[in-house]
């Protein structure tokens, strides 16, 4: 992630942000009466099955780096979603499949030593 990510503590004092042109589209800072998610967490995608795009959220209970992505059955890395620190609170991120062919794909999130998994199908 960039250093200038607005979604780094202290660069995004409004609570909203997103990328034009990439993956993530939004996030949302949490208030301190707000409660925190208590673990790592990957929801569901939806649309799944999906054509040409999904979403996904993504649930911190900390600040952490996080490794976010979409990789094919044979293993390999297809986007990188995201790589990088990212503030405590639940994320929404959008899934491009631009350019992939149909077929079935994993979303694989990564922070520390824990690993979350979901499947996506991709029909064109």
């Amino acid at each position: 992630m960039e250093e200038a990510s607005p979604c780094l503590p202290g660069q995004n004092p409004g609570g909203a942000c997103g990328w034009i042109g990439a993956t993530h589209t939004s996030c949302q800072s949490v208030e301190a009466e707000e409660t925190l998610p208590d673990r790592l967490a990957l929801g569901p995608p939806w649309p799944n099955p999906f054509n040409p795009g999904s979403h996904v959220q993504v649930a911190l209970p900390q600040l952490a780096t996080v490794d976010l992505r979409l990789v094919d059955l044979r293993g390999a890395t297809v986007r990188v979603l995201h790589n990088g620190l990212w503030e405590a609170g639940t994320h929404q991120l959008e899934i491009h499949a631009d350019g992939l062919p149909s077929g079935l794909y994993l979303l694989v999130l990564e922070s520390g030593a824990e690993r979350r998994i979901r499947k996506l199908s991709l029909i064109r």
